[in-house]
């Protein structure tokens, strides 16, 4: 039998007697709301150059984060595929089957590297 997760009855009324679960929930709700507060005075205290510069950092983290999910999930298709061409094509045993992905991928970090240090 699986025991039950939620809490009723007197294990409710416990749990919202406890300091730590009081503590808890103070924390994470006034926790955010400070810091946007913050957050926000900090922006008020901008100028309007600083502030579009702030914003453009903000975009380019965010997009910077958005390429390294995107990247990711691409690498992981790429390794799925190739693994399979270097175990039913090409033979090879366990550990020696990533070896197309890893020279295809590596080959076109390295172009992507070149092709962006010559955009500079």
């Amino acid at each position: 039998m699986t025991p039950d997760l939620a809490p009723q009855g007197a294990d409710l009324a416990e749990l919202l007697g406890s300091w730590q679960f009081v503590l808890g929930t103070l924390v994470l709700t006034l926790g955010p709301a400070i810091a946007l507060r913050r957050r926000r005075l900090a922006l008020d205290a901008l100028t309007d150059d600083e502030r579009a510069a702030a914003a453009d950092r903000r975009g380019r983290r965010f997009e910077d984060l958005l390429t390294v999910v995107i990247a990711a999930a691409a690498a992981a298709l790429s390794a799925t595929g190739l693994r399979r061409v270097g175990d039913h094509q090409m033979g090879l045993d366990a550990p020696f089957d990533l070896l197309p992905f890893v020279a295809l991928d590596v080959a076109a970090m390295v172009c992507g590297r070149r092709a962006r240090r010559r955009a500079r």
